[in-house]
């Protein structure tokens, strides 16, 4: 699963600090409990500088749902402000930190409509890209051993879409790097699904239905690890059909192409989550925090 850490955003000092100095009334940015009565008087009285600090500090330090508060009362109050644009990109990620990802996808494409030319747009298209991908399922994956590509690649598609539209209209960005990486992945993830269905139709005897399938593997993933086994597929559906012929020379091009497959081995040695969740990773995976002039 993608760590929550890995996404944090970069810390300019000068700019965070200068705000956290200003904050509140000299008391700091306010954290624990901000709507509490005693405080709301203080909160009304927030500029946006303030209130933007107090949302950064809550969401430093892991409180996401503070920091929303504090960035729908800085939209609310200072709605144009440069405040108030950085807390609309943060809300998104914020989002997603809470675990709300049907907001946070609506969050992001309500900044990309009102702010298409924002100097950090792409890092938006690639956080959709990444709540996309999160919603495969990666914790009921490693915590229970369940393999989602027995369900809908319907996430996998989108995360896949999102990824390609970043390095389509930024290939320049920092983040079309880690998204390529991860299209590699999400590409062996529909290939895999593709692969589940047409087994079950093999399974179930449905021969036609299982080698058309399995053709759309090598039309579609070619340079996955989908592609031998759709072979074997075809081949065995073929031979199911009555169509030696057509079954050997299925066989024919997989000892060509994959001399040495031994599909338990490889299957078993498929990674269902590739990337490391290491804190030292490059700085592309993480988000930008700056005030845009």
């Amino acid at each position: 699963m993608l760590s929550r850490q890995r996404m944090r955003f970069i810390t300019f000092p000068a700019i965070i600090a200068a705000l956290l100095m200003t904050g509140c009334a000299s008391d700091g940015p306010l954290l624990r409990n901000p709507f509490a009565s005693n405080q709301a008087r203080q909160i009304e009285k927030l500029s946006a500088a303030e209130l933007y600090a107090s949302a950064r500090a809550s969401l430093d330090s892991g409180d996401a749902e503070s920091a929303l508060d504090f960035y729908r009362r800085l939209e609310a109050n200072y709605p144009f402000t440069k405040y108030a644009t950085q807390g609309q990109l943060e809300t998104i990620y914020a989002q997603f930190s809470a675990y709300k990802p049907e907001q946070a996808l609506s969050s992001a494409s309500r900044f990309i409509k009102q702010h298409p030319r924002h100097p950090e747009i792409d890092y938006i298209y690639y956080l959709r890209g990444v709540i996309y991908q999160e919603s495969i399922d990666q914790n009921l994956e490693t915590v229970l051993q369940l393999d989602s590509t027995e369900r809908s690649p319907e996430s996998a598609r989108q995360a896949f879409e999102a990824f390609a539209l970043l390095i389509q209209r930024y290939p320049a960005s920092a983040y079309s790097a880690e998204a390529r990486e991860r299209m590699i992945w999400l590409k062996e993830r529909m290939a895999r699904n593709e692969l589940y269905v047409s087994q079950y139709y093999l399974r179930r005897e449905a021969f036609v239905a299982a080698s058309r399938r399995a053709q759309e593997i090598l039309k579609k993933y070619q340079g996955t690890r989908a592609i031998p086994h759709a072979l074997i597929v075809i081949r065995d559906s073929y031979a199911g059909l009555g169509l030696k012929d057509l079954a050997n020379d299925a066989q024919a091009v997989l000892n060509l192409n994959h001399p040495n497959f031994d599909p338990d081995a490889e299957k078993a040695g498929w990674d269902l989550w590739p990337f490391n969740d290491d804190d030292n990773e490059a700085a592309s995976t993480q988000a930008p925090n700056r005030l845009a002039s």
